[in-house]
């Protein structure tokens, strides 16, 4: 066993020889060596952009889920589900993940080669031959120190990435060598985000709060830095990480939540439906870099239009979460919610991230009544709704084609961060007037308008109502699937079946028929992923998370 396991980890630093070269384009020389590469300023640069090539983002074909499955992740959850059968979703729905079959495994390898490259990067990044003066409030302020920065931020980045997913992990910061054990043990939570989170302070004077200059929209900054510190320290301070409820870790999280707060550079967007297709608007904090297509579209709209395929099928689940215009839930008796008629006077939020039958969208009506068009196909909603965010309506011509259009994935919005800190800081102080201040200020987003959150809350109930507005505020942006694993909520939400609508139409009458569509698992194993077998069979002390261990 010895051996075997001598021979993997010799694999693995030839492995990571040939990943330093990833870097080059095809029209280089392969033969180039890192002096080479790293004294030469646009070949330095290029290296750099490669480290920003394994941003993940769910815009990128199959990558959440692989097997030609273009569905959003929070398909993974009871927010939503996607039309095909037998797939690699079914892992996540019904709790079959293990240690040689998980659709996410990729991403083990895909991160740790991001933070090799961010490694390289930082060894060399002294020598890079960029101009190194000072341009006070200039994006090129101080150069060489700015791409360090970038790649370190970076590199902080790709290790919260791994432990949202994994929990403990090797915090890797430097390049290895043969040198090195590289049968590594995983660092506690605790020791990652403090990793995380210094990183983050460390890159601060060195980056641009957020840049001038369009061309460097998409690169990290300060405020970046900022929100991956909010949202490293949110996941510490919740229940799955921090067993003790320690308050002291919530008041981390508020604080640096509202340090990004304090610094008034970002501020709702006034429109939340267009919020997810103008790019760069002022809520956004960072972007991955715009791409021209139409599949978004045609891999989310309804199956009536032409080539759509709508893989993403929002649930009866979430449509219920959404409150009535009143800002009562569904099941207050004094909300004025009618089941035949579920659509009318909902939560703005709704009409903008979901579509439903009767839905405006490209031109007609949407139809998923039996026999509409758009629910007609043998491969079609099983929901009776389709996904309308970050669809971009321009798509669509009037002459039934499609047209491309620029699509950014967002990883940071001030809107999360207002979030952040109204979780973190009702968990530490209760529901105070800052509490309030932030919630309302996402209810009372022109186009959004909704009711101030009545006053009187405790700190249970609030918890319950920021839960909410996650959910609905965030939708569809991947963050429910690791917000309620945070949470350690998976019984109430991903152990139940998930439910849609079945509408069936005479003349002009319809009649709304509520319906299981799926049953679901969840066991406590899935808090976590399991540690991909290989990359175990190579650094065994690696070990297991708890309920995976192979015999």
């Amino acid at each position: 066993m010895k051996r075997i396991i001598k021979i993997k980890l010799a694999g693995m630093v030839i492995a990571l020889f040939f990943v330093s070269c990833e870097y080059l384009d095809k029209e280089f020389d392969a033969s180039l060596n890192e002096m080479q590469v790293f004294t030469d300023e646009a070949l330095s640069r290029q290296f750099l952009n490669n480290v920003y090539s394994l941003i993940p983002t769910e815009f990128s074909g199959d990558i959440m889920f692989g097997g030609g499955i273009n569905a959003f992740f929070d398909c993974a959850t009871d927010n939503g589900t996607q039309p095909g059968m037998h797939t690699s979703i079914d892992l996540f729905q019904n709790s079959s993940l293990t240690p040689t079959d998980n659709p996410q495994d990729f991403w083990w390898e895909r991160l740790f080669t991001a933070i090799r490259k961010a490694n390289k990067y930082i060894d060399y990044a002294d020598i890079v031959p960029v101009d190194n003066k000072e341009i006070p409030g200039d994006d090129a302020n101080r150069l060489r120190d700015r791409y360090k920065a970038e790649a370190r931020l970076l590199r902080a980045f790709y290790h919260f990435e791994l432990m949202k997913r994994w929990g403990a992990i090797p915090i890797v910061d430097k390049t290895l060598t043969m040198a090195d054990d590289l049968n590594m043990e995983r660092k506690p939570v605790s020791e990652v985000v403090d990793y995380i989170v210094s990183e983050c302070n460390m890159v601060l004077p060195d980056l641009p709060l957020r840049y001038n200059d369009p061309a460097n929209a998409g690169r990290v900054s300060g405020a970046m830095a900022m929100a991956l510190k909010s949202r490293a320290l949110l996941y510490a301070a919740s229940p799955l990480f921090n067993t003790e409820n320690d308050l002291s870790k919530w008041d981390e999280a508020a604080l640096a939540a509202k340090q990004l707060m304090d610094k008034n550079a970002f501020s709702l967007y006034n429109n939340y439906e267009e919020l997810f297709t103008t790019m760069h608007n002022n809520e956004i904090i960072f972007s991955c870099h715009p791409q021209n297509n139409r599949s978004v579209e045609t891999h989310n709209s309804p199956t009536g239009y032409t080539d759509c395929v709508g893989y993403s099928n929002p649930s009866q689940n979430l449509v219920d979460a959404y409150e009535m215009n009143n800002g009562l839930p569904i099941s207050d008796p004094g909300s004025g919610y009618d089941p035949q008629n579920p659509y009318s006077n909902r939560d703005p939020r709704f009409e903008q991230t979901i579509l439903h039958n009767g839905s405006e969208w490209f031109y007609r009506e949407v139809e998923t009544f039996e026999g509409g068009i758009d629910r007609s196909s043998n491969i079609t909603t099983k929901t009776g709704y389709y996904v309308r965010k970050w669809l971009n309506p321009n798509v669509y011509t009037t002459n039934n084609t499609f047209v491309n259009q620029y699509h950014m994935w967002i990883h940071f919005r001030y809107g999360e961060i207002l979030l952040n800190y109204a979780e973190a800081q009702n968990e530490a102080a209760g529901p105070d007037a800052s509490v309030y201040s932030a919630i309302n200020a996402i209810r009372t987003r022109p186009t959004v308008n909704m009711p101030p959150l009545p006053d009187g809350l405790s700190k249970e109930e609030m918890r319950e109502r920021i839960h909410n507005e996650r959910r609905i505020e965030l939708a569809f942006e991947s963050h429910w699937y690791y917000d309620v694993r945070r949470w350690k909520m998976g019984n109430q939400y991903l152990n139940i079946p998930l439910r849609g609508v079945r509408i069936n139409k005479d003349g002009e009458n319809l009649t709304y028929t509520y319906e299981e569509v799926e049953q679901r698992l969840f066991l406590d194993k899935n808090y976590l992923y399991p540690i991909p077998f290989e990359e175990w069979i190579k650094a065994p002390d690696l070990g297991q998370n708890p309920g995976y261990e192979i015999e």
